[in-house]
């Protein structure tokens, strides 16, 4: 989002636009980027972020960071302190009627977005062991980043490693109150929770 807003912006202050061409830009520019008190707009953190990084570094720089970083790296490795000063950014919580702020810090900040960005991505799946047991069932681990699986769809997916890897499946996770879960799936005995 901040990418095309930067240059849609850059483009357009390039051109020769009469003052109403100029401004119905500005208008419609303006309208995209407006920060909201209640939720965080990507179009606006991302162009702010980018005017942070050419001014840090050059626009040279930009084309680097397009090349190599997704979002959650651009949050992780350019979200700064000052910005989030700058940007007023914080974190706050529903209290009774009123929403409040609980923290400030700018690492919080930080992480939270990486954790909500982070929302919509495939959990990481390790495979720990492919002889687990010595029964050549394969022991699967979920690297835990504070976002529970969704159970039916790991069993489903369970299902289908099954049928590819022959054997008994096991699948290591975390329970609702993040103690250990494991799972377990085999045809004959179908799913099973161990704890």
């Amino acid at each position: 989002e901040g990418w095309a807003s930067y240059w849609h912006a850059r483009i357009m202050r390039e051109l020769d636009l009469s003052a109403d061409e100029h401004l119905e830009f500005a208008r419609l520019h303006a309208a995209i980027l407006q920060p909201s008190p209640r939720r965080l707009n990507p179009y606006y953190l991302g162009y702010q972020m980018l005017l942070d990084i050419e001014r840090r570094h050059g626009e040279r720089h930009l084309f680097e960071v397009r090349e190599v970083e997704n979002d959650i790296s651009l949050i992780r490795n350019y979200l700064t302190r000052e910005l989030v000063d700058e940007l007023d950014l914080y974190l706050y919580e529903r209290q009774g009627d009123e929403l409040v702020i609980v923290d400030k810090d700018w690492e919080a900040v930080r992480e939270r977005l990486i954790g909500e960005l982070g929302g919509n991505q495939t959990p990481v799946i390790l495979v720990e062991d492919g002889d687990y047991e010595g029964n050549l069932e394969l022991y699967l681990r979920h690297s835990w980043d504070g976002r529970k699986l969704d159970l039916d769809w790991a069993e489903k997916t369970m299902e289908h490693i099954y049928r590819l890897w022959g054997r008994r499946v096991w699948l290591e996770t975390r329970a609702d109150d993040e103690s250990r879960l494991v799972l377990s799936y085999h045809p004959r005995e179908g799913h099973k929770q161990h704890r």
